[in-house]
């Protein structure tokens, strides 16, 4: 059980590097998972563009499926619903936006005990 990192927003930002100690912070990449969300929680530019990604079709019909699913599943633990977006030739299924990656992540965690179904953290 895992949740993912995904930034696919334009003019995303690179993660931030300390120039302030002797030794940079290491970047998100080179983080075991864990320690990676808390290295990008602090992105606070970042705020209200978090979403949890459950996936990305060609065909609006499967991704209007996996959304009703969701929402079927996750009334007893997450108020905001799946919705489906289009985005160039693909349409994604996703529920947010949240106010920070912690909160997404909890969420995330959540849905998955919940339902089963993965998702990727996505800024938008």
């Amino acid at each position: 059980m895992g949740v993912r990192v995904q930034d696919d927003g334009p003019g995303a930002l690179p993660p931030a590097r300390s120039t302030l100690g002797p030794t940079p912070a290491p970047d998100a990449a080179t983080l075991p998972e864990a320690d990676s969300q808390l290295a990008l929680d602090g992105a606070s530019d970042a705020a209200g563009r978090i979403y949890l990604q459950f996936g990305a079709f060609s065909a609006a019909d499967t991704a209007s499926k996996l959304a009703h699913r969701l929402n079927d599943g996750i009334g007893a633990v997450e108020t905001r619903s799946a919705r489906v977006e289009r985005s160039g030739a693909l349409y994604r299924v996703r529920i947010g936006p949240y106010l920070s990656r912690t909160d997404a992540v909890n969420a995330a965690l959540r849905i998955e005990q919940e339902t089963g179904m993965g998702s990727t953290v996505a800024l938008r």
